[in-house]
């Protein structure tokens, strides 16, 4: 199941969501467009939709459904991205869904969104981290590697910055295994799940750049260069995370709600 909502700016891009669903008979009549649809290839979506434009504040407004993306209606347009993967603009014009398509109450999809989201990220973040680790132990091989009777871990400062990476990698793995506990028990707090999120996501990031540092300018070949290393993984790692400082909710957005949620800090 893929995901639309507003953006993937949880916080006021949302509550400015445009895309509505009004109800007729047993039926709900979707119009709108949605953005930044990432696994737009999904057999359903998780959709966030507008039911009553006058609610105050608007986020009350919202309600969830569940849309089958065979339904009438439904136009799928793809984009490629600078990572080598794809997102959508989807477009509903009179999609007509089953009532009992609703997830929760009407007007009730912020609660049930919030919930879902704190959910994800913190099994994405997981995700992340174990991509990462992945990815580590293929830059350990090379580090490890003899050039003749050296290798770069020989380099202190190599060492450093390795160590340094395989602790962060241990810190996320940590976050993921405690989100998962807390979803296993049914509870999810949401500034959990962006901590998760925040943390291994520029894990990601950091990881890429000291990668390229180490390993030189090689590295940064693209994938079926003449001389890349891996066949361009770790250049394309690098591409690949900066999307995650902005999926499923920006890393600024995502501080705000640690702030609040975990600090007790104003708005």
């Amino acid at each position: 199941m893929a995901w639309a909502t507003a953006s993937r700016r949880q916080g006021r891009t949302l509550r400015r969501c445009a895309t509505s669903a009004a109800r007729d008979g047993d039926h709900w009549v979707i119009n709108g467009q949605k953005i930044w649809t990432t696994t737009w290839w999904g057999k359903y979506m998780f959709l966030a939709a507008r039911t009553d434009k006058d609610a105050k504040p608007p986020h009350a407004g919202i309600s969830m459904f569940i849309v089958p993306m065979d339904a009438p209606g439904i136009t799928i347009r793809p984009s490629a991205t600078m990572y080598d993967g794809t997102f959508a603009n989807i477009f509903y014009d009179n999609v007509r869904i089953p009532s009992e398509n609703l997830v929760g109450e009407v007007n009730g999809g912020w609660k049930v969104l919030t919930g879902a989201l704190a959910f994800e990220r913190g099994l994405v973040g997981g995700g992340i981290v174990l991509k990462v680790a992945h990815a580590f132990e293929q830059l350990r091989s090379h580090v490890m590697a003899k050039q003749g009777d050296r290798s770069l871990a020989d380099d202190p400062i190599i060492r450093d910055r390795m160590a340094t990476l395989a602790s962060e990698i241990e810190i996320g793995r940590l976050l993921m295994m405690h989100c998962a506990e807390l979803a296993a028990d049914g509870v999810t707090p949401p500034e959990y799940g962006a901590i998760s999120k925040v943390f291994s996501g520029e894990l990601m990031e950091r990881f890429g750049e000291t990668a390229l540092d180490i390993l030189g300018m090689r590295a940064a070949l693209s994938e079926q260069m003449p001389g890349a290393i891996d066949n361009g993984r770790f250049e394309q790692n690098l591409r690949h995370s900066l999307m995650w400082v902005i999926s499923i909710g920006t890393n600024e957005i995502q501080r705000s709600l640690i702030a609040q949620r975990a600090l007790g800090l104003p708005r």
